[in-house]
């Protein structure tokens, strides 16, 4: 049975006392001046840097290699989720998902794997758009965290090792989220690693966390080895690699070809009040499962491959979403809730110039261009976030 063994590696990296303090002290938040001001200048600065980012490359900011299919979703007729006007038992939603790396080009790489379905077979709009990568726990769980992470995990090695041994929850969700060679992006598990707002028809008020499990009970391939476990910051192809730089990718296109992919979508819920701890925010960590099953919600099933110009014309956006679910506030960098806060905000900048990007005269573009790599150089945007 596969374990995460980082607690065991950072009690024998760092020594039981220094381990002991830094676990009771990695989630305390800073006290900040001007907090709303610091967390309004964070997120334009990661719309400028991810902006400028889109609009050279044409790509998407993140999750960058991918691949996409269409199917259809059935909200489940025998769940126990609480029902609005959404999450009607038996409703039928035309779906597009997309599966994707988390920062590498090449597949045999470690990296974590991603998970994005839009009920509606459509490049833009749906009634609900979800996100998921590969790990019960966020890499990171304020974007105060976000720069320091996406820099360790663009450059590996030395760097990413000294990034994992700051905290325990840092070693915990590398391990968490890094798949070397899963056998198939349909048999791993995705995680949303953030917080919903839920009312349902009865006025019940919830905090939701969705999920995306194969419906068939199969072991999730890839999971990084204890062996593994000990240097998981060594992220490149492993000696004598001989799989191609696009299998995943290959094997699911393949697969569709032939079989159906089945898939359930699975919520856990916490009750809500307005005096829940702030802990229970942290999507650094865990809920009980005891405490908190996951419950079915819908079924997915997969039955064709999109060819690659639909699949990158796709916009995924957290912002559609039915009324009765929602995104929770955030107050300042440090907030558990700033990433969801953050993406509602950037996501549409990076898409609207990737727009701007494929739409311009060849003529302008260079003109774009050169002002944008004044400004980039000027502002040093990329040290803010690499």
């Amino acid at each position: 049975m596969w374990r995460n063994t980082s607690i065991e590696l950072y009690r024998a990296a760092v020594g039981e006392r220094e381990f002991l303090q830094r676990k009771a002290t990695q989630f305390q938040t800073p006290t900040e001046f001007l907090p709303r001001v610091k967390l309004a200048c964070t997120v334009m600065s990661l719309q400028a840097y991810l902006g400028i980012k889109a609009f050279f490359t044409s790509k998407r900011g993140s999750h960058g290699h991918g691949m996409g299919a269409k199917g259809y979703a059935i909200i489940d007729p025998d769940n126990n989720f609480p029902k609005d006007e959404f999450f009607q038992p038996g409703k039928r939603f035309d779906v597009r998902v997309r599966f994707a790396n988390v920062r590498v080009s090449d597949d045999a790489m470690l990296d974590g794997r991603s998970f994005s379905i839009k009920f509606q077979d459509s490049d833009d709009e749906s009634p609900l758009d979800l996100v998921m990568e590969t790990g019960k726990i966020a890499p990171f769980n304020n974007i105060a965290e976000l720069k320091t992470v996406l820099r360790a995990l663009s450059k590996g090695g030395d760097i990413l090792k000294t990034h994992c041994l700051a905290k325990p929850f840092y070693y915990e969700s590398l391990i968490e989220m890094g798949r070397r060679n899963p056998d198939s992006f349909a048999n791993l598990h995705y995680y949303g690693q953030q917080n919903y707002f839920y009312a349902d028809n009865n006025g019940r008020k919830f905090i939701a966390r969705f999920r995306c499990v194969p419906t068939e009970n199969i072991p999730e391939s890839g999971l990084i080895s204890e062996e593994e476990q000990k240097t998981v910051w060594e992220l490149g192809r492993l000696p004598g690699e001989t799989r191609s730089k696009t299998y995943l990718r290959e094997e699911m296109h393949d697969r569709l070809k032939t079989q159906n992919v089945q898939l359930t979508i699975q919520a856990q819920l916490h009750n809500w009040c307005p005096l829940v701890p702030a802990e229970v925010y942290n999507c650094g960590e865990e809920w009980n499962e005891k405490e908190h099953p996951w419950m079915n919600v819908a079924r997915v099933t997969l039955d064709k491959a999109l060819d690659n110009q639909v699949t990158e014309g796709m916009r995924m956006d957290i912002s559609h979403r039915p009324t009765s679910l929602n995104f929770f506030g955030a107050n300042s960098v440090f907030d558990f809730n700033s990433i969801p806060y953050a993406r509602l905000k950037v996501y549409p900048v990076s898409h609207a110039m990737r727009k701007l990007r494929n739409n311009m005269p060849a003529l302008m573009l260079i003109s774009a261009a050169t002002a944008s790599v004044f400004l980039l150089f000027k502002s040093k945007l990329p040290s803010l976030w690499y």
